[in-house]
């Protein structure tokens, strides 16, 4: 006996007609983990652009705009040439695990970014506007603590007003997979710094010695090809 298949159908068109409402599709919420080595978020949020720059965080947090958020559609949250604020709504879902974990914007030029965390109103400041001892956690990209206080969902929500090319490329991790990847990247560029500084100082010397201007051109050329 096949059953009534009318019910179901018609559950599924309620379903589909209010996912296709403004404001009623929620990107998914990521599960926090002990282990998260730099689990992509971009196409797991939500987003709002402020052109204005007017909205405040009651707003998007529980007013009006925050009926407005749209999903992501890309995997790097990537709006191009902007001169207004985005807003960048995230969910995560704690279980048992506890952290600490760590949200990286993996891109250092947005002018400034703030992260606001489940219960706390005052952000986390980090961007190219904002001094190294003003953010929450010292690295070259902007890095933000991830505080989960309650088991099940939390909404973060990130604030990041950029005159130029909107790039917003999310990643989350767990402390200690942050600290290994960052030994390992420190590693590889002092390799590389070490290599160019290596090639500049023998052309150098060897310009010295035999007073060939080409040898202080090609350590010029290094140089500014390789920072």
């Amino acid at each position: 006996m096949l059953g009534r298949p009318f019910p179901a159908l018609l559950r599924a068109a309620i379903v589909a007609g209010l996912l296709a409402l403004p404001g009623t599709a929620l990107a998914g919420a990521d599960h926090l983990s002990e282990r998260m080595a730099g689990v992509p978020l971009g196409a797991e949020v939500e987003i709002l652009e402020d052109p204005g720059g007017v909205l405040v965080l009651d707003d998007v947090r529980g007013g009006p705009a925050s009926r407005r958020f749209v999903p992501s559609t890309q995997g790097n949250v990537n709006l191009g040439f902007r001169d207004s604020v985005l807003w960048i709504r995230i969910r995560l879902v704690r279980g048992a695990a506890l952290g600490p974990w760590v949200l990286e914007v993996a891109y250092p030029l947005p002018d400034r970014v703030e992260f606001y965390a489940p219960k706390i109103d005052s952000p986390w400041s980090a961007g190219d506007h904002v001094r190294l001892s003003q953010r929450p956690l010292t690295d070259r990209n902007l890095v933000f603590p991830v505080v989960a206080y309650d088991e099940g969902e939390n909404v973060y929500l990130l604030r990041i007003r950029h005159a130029g090319a909107m790039s917003v490329p999310l990643k989350l991790w767990d402390e200690e997979s942050l600290l290994s990847a960052k030994r390992d990247e420190m590693f590889l560029l002092g390799a590389y710094f070490g290599l160019l500084g290596v090639m500049v100082v023998y052309n150098l010397i060897l310009f010295l010695i035999v007073r060939d201007p080409p040898y202080a051109t090609y350590s010029i050329y290094v140089v500014a090809m390789g920072l």
